[in-house]
């Protein structure tokens, strides 16, 4: 699906392929220090990547952004629905239990040139659809309702 942001460019928005890897795996290495620091559901590594890439049975959907003509992933979405017992832990630490299948756990992450351009804006709804279709039962859309910040962090 095309999406235009606000300068006018347009991207791309589709879920993660497994033709994907050596773009996967150049964008994990394309991230800043501090962008890393910020997301860590798994390796930032090329190798990593291909091992994304070529598993069959994931309990996780997987979305990208790339610029529309250049070939290259600028944003990395992910909606996992397994068991995630460090997520876990520190929802409960909050008040809030969570089912691995019913509250689905979001880990987004843009370019390091591309943050606070309002593009994940541009894919949030179309991320909650997707949960949507899961038929995700939890809260808001999928959400977690106790999980505002989540919730609204990009819209």
């Amino acid at each position: 699906m095309t999406i235009r942001g606000k300068s006018g460019a347009e991207f791309l928005f589709r879920k993660l392929a497994r033709s994907d890897a050596a773009l996967l795996g150049a964008y994990f290495l394309s991230l800043s220090k501090e962008t890393q620091s910020k997301y860590g559901p798994h390796p930032l590594t090329a190798e990593h990547a291909g091992k994304l890439c070529q598993t069959a049975q994931d309990t996780a959907d997987r979305f990208i952004v790339l610029e529309k003509n250049q070939n290259e992933i600028i944003g990395y979405f992910i909606v996992e629905y397994g068991d995630a017992p460090d997520e876990a832990n520190r929802y409960r630490a909050q008040g809030i239990d969570l089912e691995s299948m019913r509250d689905p756990i979001f880990a987004p992450s843009m370019a390091d040139a591309y943050q606070n351009k309002g593009i994940a804006s541009l894919v949030m709804p179309l991320i909650i659809d997707a949960v949507k279709k899961k038929r995700s039962e939890s809260g808001a859309d999928g959400w977690h309702p106790r999980n505002q910040p989540t919730c609204y962090c990009f819209l």
